[in-house]
């Protein structure tokens, strides 16, 4: 019998429906004959609640908060405790991180579209004056194609590669400056940098991203979003 950590999770779900995977790890462990240990990750005294544990669970999702805090912390008790978590740092280093993505598929000589990512802004403008169009150009986070965006020209790879080695951007979603909507949003976010000096508020679904640029071949005549699961040796 083992006894098993886990931080709730409570995700609303776009269609408005709740979805908790920790609910059901819980009920499945229970029924198993083994002890479940709801534990708060977000408490100062989070490492001695997992004080005679046998390892930890948590679903986090790929949004910036808890993302960014479930990366950190599911790799420290792995490897500084030496206990086993699901998932696994061999899970989540990549999870939402197409730059990272890219590099392990090439690595690992996985067949994927032709994939450039600069680092530095003088080599982006080069290749992007030379390059054939189209081409698709990624943040390295976003699910549901979010952040994905077809580049036709030049001049619209010269407009994201000064953003993004510029103050940097959150979406890949061109503003349209004259829309009522956009007008009101840029003159509130004004008037409070004014009153409070506070910044504009990030986007809450991506962290700022800039100082890279993402692009792709692009593949025509794809009319379809294939996702595919690899368990074990089946797909």
């Amino acid at each position: 019998m083992y006894r098993i950590a886990i931080q709730p999770d409570n995700q609303l779900l776009t269609s408005g429906r709740t979805q908790s995977f920790s609910d059901r790890w819980i009920e499945q462990l229970q029924h198993a004959g083994h002890q479940v240990r709801v534990v708060d990750a977000y408490q100062p005294d989070f490492f001695d609640q997992l004080d005679g544990c046998d390892g930890f669970m948590w679903w986090f999702a790929h949004l910036p908060s808890p993302g960014n805090f479930g990366k950190r912390l599911l790799p420290a008790i792995e490897h500084g405790l030496g206990m086993p978590v699901f998932p696994s740092w061999k899970t989540i280093w990549h999870f939402d991180d197409k730059l990272a993505q890219s590099y392990l598929l090439q690595a690992a000589n996985i067949p994927m579209p032709q994939t450039w990512v600069f680092w530095r802004r003088a080599e982006a403008l080069d290749f992007c004056e030379q390059a054939q169009y189209p081409l698709v150009i990624k943040l390295t986070s976003g699910i549901i194609s979010e952040n994905v965006r077809l580049l036709h020209n030049v001049a619209e790879a010269q407009y994201w590669i000064k953003r993004l080695f510029g103050s940097g951007i959150v979406t890949l979603e061109r503003p349209n400056l004259r829309h009522p909507r956009s007008i009101a949003t840029r003159l509130r976010e004004a008037l409070r940098l004014v009153l409070t000096g506070q910044p504009p508020k990030l986007g809450l679904r991506t962290d700022l991203q800039k100082g890279y640029l993402l692009v792709q071949e692009f593949l025509p005549n794809n009319d379809w979003d294939v996702r595919v699961t690899v368990i074990g040796n089946r797909a």
